[in-house]
């Protein structure tokens, strides 16, 4: 496909990797959406997730059902909190007991950054509201979607959503229509619409303009008369052309009765299911009967360039050796060897960095190929076909004229078995009315700079987010406490080092984000607040990066030299290597920290993994005493030495050892006197106790009037209050 000059394809490329907005993308038939959203997907870097209405469509986009993906029940949606007196009703008090979601699909929907929607026209106002509502949930968030970016795929003048009566009935008091564009959480998002226009699959001006009119439902006289030139009912059972039909029971009546008139054998190809892959997503035959010359269409793009979804073929021989089909292009009179190819079931889990990954569950092997006869029109969506048969004569659904007339790519390939009139072309006029009520290309194209910035900005605060070292402790910490390694003192003390070093870190990393957020807002319109936000986030990387290597890698990696080759703690061993690496990404990605392909950090980094020796050949040379980790600080302690000297001997950081002394003060080992002059003691109390309240240590600090370290300021509170001693 010929991409080159495509203004509003360019644009929606560029909103959907370099910004963080909600879009609709949306495009005629032939335009490349596909195509499109195949790049996206390939090229960003943000952690996303593809999700489909129905197992075919998702199978075929690459992704994985919204009900499966978000363990929604089979039932309608109300959005009400109250219970709906009906059966086959969910409403969001219920859905709430419903969504008992596993440790990692949580921590996976908390990841998330990008869901994309394809076949959103088939997607209901009450399943969009569903979404929104288990997303807002998981993610703890009152924001639309809960603040994941949603791309929405599709063309809603072709696939329709189905409602019967009954849904209506209870759906009607709360949507206007049951379109997804009137779900409750549209109108609450802002959604950038992005509509390709640009169609790669007719070259036919006169053929596309009438294609353009049928399509927007206002078919001119003279475009039906053009149409009709092709009508043709003789040739209804032509070799070249496939037909296309409005119901599944002609296609296959026309299919078994051609392949019934080849007296050749039967080939019979079973395909081969592993895992798990349901039978309602079987993308082709499970059992594959053809014979020597029969007429095929591939299902599926080649690899190799070979072949395309839709192109035509006719059945030459059979290899039964190597299982392979040899086949004959129709349009260009070629052979080419087939191979079996593989569809795979996939689910989204989390990788150990946090990032979103794929498992494939599931496999499907068979050849790409279905009867080629004839098509029913709904099967035909996404294929583009050179040579067509239409029976429109039994036309009942919206849309459906302009898919089957879209599929061809000439009027000269066009075959009709029956005229088309003015009523066969079925549109609903709110369609329309949504479409016209789009903004131009040019206000987009103006707005893009600013969301750029805008995600810009979002992705530094991101950086300092420190959830996926939590996760990675937490499942470390939880394994020690079911193993029985709980009750080892010299494994628990280096978690709880850790575990005390990341949790403060936690706390000053939402401090720091919070002002980032707003700093980030100002930063919009003012350059000034830009250059400090970049200022600040520089010493803060220095300072992240410095906290997560001292506290963190260093006794982290003491601890995996030391414990290497001990027996039966393989297992803990290995979510510790886990922690570690997660700790030196972290470090990494904070180091090449940027904005605007400007790195960030000024200082040169200050700390490299090769710098440490593995732990797989050779252990750290220390001045390490054996022992707990506490009781070892405190011998030192004993021993006359200062905590920055404890640190620097232990290769800690000296809040670490501090922390270790608050253990021993509140434990009575040591008195405060030995870590604070009385004076400085007088000085403290008194500028705490001018404090009449404060929420936690940071309000505390910044509204008492001297300096102090966070182990001072515990110290003293802890001197003040829980002693209860004052001055």
């Amino acid at each position: 496909m010929n991409v080159e000059q495509n203004t509003e394809r360019d644009l929606a490329k560029q909103y959907l990797l370099n910004t963080k907005e909600h879009v609709f993308l949306t495009g005629r038939a032939g335009s490349g959406k596909t195509t499109l959203l195949q790049e996206v997907i390939n090229d960003t870097d943000k952690n996303t997730v593809v999700v489909a209405p129905t197992g075919v469509a998702a199978i075929n986009a690459g992704g994985v059902t919204i009900h499966s993906f978000f363990q929604l029940p089979p039932s309608n949606f109300l959005p009400v909190d109250t219970s709906f007196m009906g059966e086959g009703y969910t409403t969001r008090s219920l859905l709430k007991q419903h969504l008992k979601v596993s440790e990692d699909k949580r921590r996976l929907i908390q990841e998330l950054e990008m869901l994309v929607i394809d076949e959103i026209s088939m997607v209901r106002a009450d399943l969009l509201d569903a979404i929104d509502f288990t997303l807002r949930y998981i993610r703890g968030s009152t924001q639309p979607f809960g603040e994941v970016q949603v791309v929405m795929v599709g063309d809603l003048y072709q696939l329709p959503p189905v409602v019967n009566d009954a849904e209506w009935s209870a759906f009607k008091d709360y949507y206007k229509t049951p379109y997804f564009f009137d779900s409750l959480v549209w109108k609450q998002t802002k959604m950038i619409p992005l509509e390709l226009k640009k169609v790669y699959r007719q070259k036919d001006q006169d053929f596309l303009n009438v294609l353009n009119n049928i399509r927007d439902g206002k078919p001119r006289p003279e475009d039906l008369e053009l149409l009709n030139t092709r009508y043709n009912p003789t040739e209804e059972n032509t070799s070249d052309a496939i037909l296309l039909t409005t119901h599944n029971r002609k296609a296959d009546r026309v299919n078994q009765r051609e392949l019934d008139a080849i007296k050749n054998p039967k080939l019979v190809f079973e395909a081969k299911v592993q895992g798990k892959f349901n039978e309602w997503t079987y993308p082709a035959a499970e059992k594959m009967i053809l014979k020597k010359g029969a007429k095929v269409m591939f299902i599926r793009n080649d690899r190799e360039a070979r072949y395309y979804n839709g192109k035509l073929a006719e059945v030459v021989s059979y290899d039964t050796d190597l299982e392979k089909l040899k086949i004959k292009f129709q349009d260009d009179q070629t052979t080419c060897w087939v191979e079996k190819v593989s569809w795979e079931n996939i689910k989204y889990g989390t990788d150990d960095s946090g990032g979103i990954a794929q498992e494939v569950t599931g496999s499907f092997t068979q050849f790409p190929l279905r009867l080629a006869w004839a098509v029913t029109v709904h099967k035909s969506q996404g294929l583009t076909l050179e040579m067509v048969q239409l029976d429109l004569e039994s036309s009942f659904a919206a849309g459906q004229t302009y898919v089957a007339l879209s599929r061809c790519t000439t009027l000269k390939g066009l075959i009709m078995t029956s005229r088309i009139k003015a009523q066969h072309v079925i549109i609903d006029q709110r369609i329309r009315r949504f479409y016209e009520g789009f903004p131009e290309t040019e206000a987009i194209a103006k707005n893009l700079p600013v969301a750029e910035k805008a995600y810009a900005l979002y992705r530094i605060q991101r950086r300092f987010k420190l959830f996926s070292l939590l996760i990675n402790l937490q499942k470390w910490k939880k394994y020690v406490d079911k193993s029985g390694f709980s009750e080892k003192k010299e494994y628990t003390d280096v978690i709880d080092e850790i575990h005390t070093v990341l949790f403060k870190l936690k706390d000053t990393s939402l401090e720091f984000q919070r002002h980032l957020q707003n700093w980030s807002a100002q930063s919009m319109t003012d350059d000034k607040m830009l250059d400090h936000l970049l200022d600040r986030s520089d010493k803060a990387i220095v300072y992240f990066a410095n906290t997560l290597f001292d506290g963190m890698v260093k006794p982290l990696h003491q601890h995996i030299s030391d414990n290497q080759h001990k027996a039966k703690v393989k297992k803990y061993l290995s979510l510790a290597v886990k922690l570690y690496d997660e700790i030196w990404r972290k470090i990494e990605q904070l180091y090449s920290l940027s904005l605007f392909d400007q790195k960030i950090c000024s200082a040169e980094k200050n700390h490299l993994k090769t710098d440490l020796p593995d732990w797989k050949s050779a252990r750290i040379q220390t001045t390490k005493k054996k022992g707990a980790t506490y009781d070892i600080t405190l011998e030192f302690f004993r021993e006359g030495m200062t905590l920055p000297a404890i640190a620097e001997k232990r290769g800690l950081a000296v809040g670490t050892i501090e922390t270790h002394m608050t253990k021993w003060l509140k434990a009575g080992k040591i008195k405060l006197t030995e870590l604070i002059s009385e004076e400085r003691i007088k000085q403290l109390v008194a500028a705490k106790n001018q404090v009449a309240a404060y929420e936690g240590f940071n309000d505390l600090l910044g509204k008492m009037n001297m300096d102090c370290s966070y182990s001072e300021l515990r110290w003293i509170v802890w001197y003040t209050e829980e002693k209860g001693v004052g001055v």
